[in-house]
């Protein structure tokens, strides 16, 4: 494959998918690939990335528990 927009397409989809399900695993502890594909297409899906959301970026706090912690974040 030459197309190197498809590569990069290609590349931050499995970059993204591999943050959300090692995310997900550490926050709910479920590792079924069905259930976490499910939760992954709803994100994608119910997530808006339009220019005034993303202008909001400041607003976004973004939590990576360490793997020592064994509490989930508060989110709100």
């Amino acid at each position: 494959m030459d197309d190197l927009y498809i590569k990069k397409k290609m590349s931050d989809y499995i970059e993204s998918f591999a943050f959300f399900r090692e995310t997900f695993i550490k926050a709910t502890g479920i590792e079924d690939y069905e259930n976490i594909m499910e939760h992954f297409i709803n994100f994608e899906v119910s997530m808006c990335d339009c220019e005034v959301c993303r202008e909001d970026e400041d607003d976004i706090h973004i939590h990576v528990p360490t793997d020592d912690e064994d509490t989930l974040p508060d989110w709100d």
